[in-house]
């Protein structure tokens, strides 16, 4: 089994040779490496580094990613107003892809963000939206209620 740091390494040795257009996930897979050493800053770059790219090839389901990744790691940090307007982005775009993996992880994070501004009931609404939509597609080992999930409206 690797290492974080010889996945990152072989990461970077991909985007030698990367096309410009893959180098936008290259850079988000990066970004969460960094983020999951704790090393959240060098994160924030590496993700801004895919969203130029993928805005530039108009690849929304990487945007979607970058800006929700990208939003995260703006809350961990404490970062708020960055946190959330990049969170409601990669929402948005995910909603309009119909995308609910990342409509699922969107809601997660904005429960995290909800949760750290103190906003404990807009907190747990998103959470539980997130975990419905979740086990819905079958991403949550939980008994299946509604297979049918009305969708959360952003604030």
């Amino acid at each position: 089994m690797k290492t974080i740091n010889e996945i990152l390494n072989y990461h970077k040795e991909i985007l030698k040779t990367a096309t410009e257009q893959e180098k936008g996930a290259l850079y988000n897979s990066i970004g969460q490496i960094y983020y999951y050493k704790g090393k959240i800053k060098t994160a924030i770059k590496f993700f801004n580094l895919a969203v130029e790219i993928d805005k530039k090839y108009d690849l929304k389901s990487n945007l979607a990613v970058d800006y929700l990744n990208l939003g995260n790691a703006y809350r961990v940090i404490g970062d708020f107003e960055k946190a959330k307007e990049k969170i409601k982005k990669g929402l948005h775009i995910a909603l309009n892809l119909k995308d609910v993996h990342w409509i699922a992880l969107g809601y997660k994070y904005l429960a995290l963000y909800h949760q750290a501004k103190g906003n404990l009931d807009m907190s747990k609404a998103f959470l539980d939206k997130s975990s419905e939509l979740l086990t819905t597609i079958g991403e949550l080992a939980v008994k299946k209620k509604n297979p049918q999930i009305p969708l959360l409206r952003i604030k």
